[in-house]
């Protein structure tokens, strides 16, 4: 199986867009600033240009939002398409939160239902991610 790493920075913006018009859920949740860094062929290889980029004006201020994407190549996690007012898989639209679940408890099971155990990419604009921030969007709907 042929992998590739995909290497982003991202900082999270919790108060969401407040001088920009924009639809959808991250305007109630925030949004994250996400700086795509490169695409690599092994672990070690992030590893190192993660310990670069931690010395660069920017990401020395911030050097715990590196994210790694573990992708298998020539196959999509996008297949079934997405809801385009949630911005999620079609395949997650209609789930329901437990009682007492986290998004990110959420997005697991989801992730884990279709595709197995720690057998789904965890980069920062796959399903996994949006999935959690939708239920972000869920739990902050339901205490307003």
């Amino acid at each position: 199986m042929n992998k590739i790493y995909f290497l982003q920075h991202a900082h999270y913006h919790p108060n969401g867009y407040d001088d920009v018009i924009y639809l959808g859920i991250y305007q109630h949740i925030g949004y994250e600033d996400i700086k795509p860094i490169g695409i690599y062929t092994s672990i070690e290889l992030v590893e190192k240009n993660i310990e670069q980029c931690q010395k660069l004006s920017g990401f020395r201020e911030l050097p715990n939002d590196f994210f790694v994407g573990e992708y298998e190549i020539d196959k999509s996690f996008w297949a079934d398409g997405f809801d385009l007012d949630t911005d999620i898989p079609m395949w997650a639209k209609d789930e329901k939160m437990q009682e007492n679940e986290t998004s990110k408890d959420f997005a697991i099971r989801l992730c884990e239902q279709k595709y197995g155990k720690n057998n789904y990419p965890t980069s920062l604009e796959d399903e996994f991610h949006k999935i959690k921030r939708f239920g972000d969007y869920l739990c902050k709907k339901s205490t307003l």
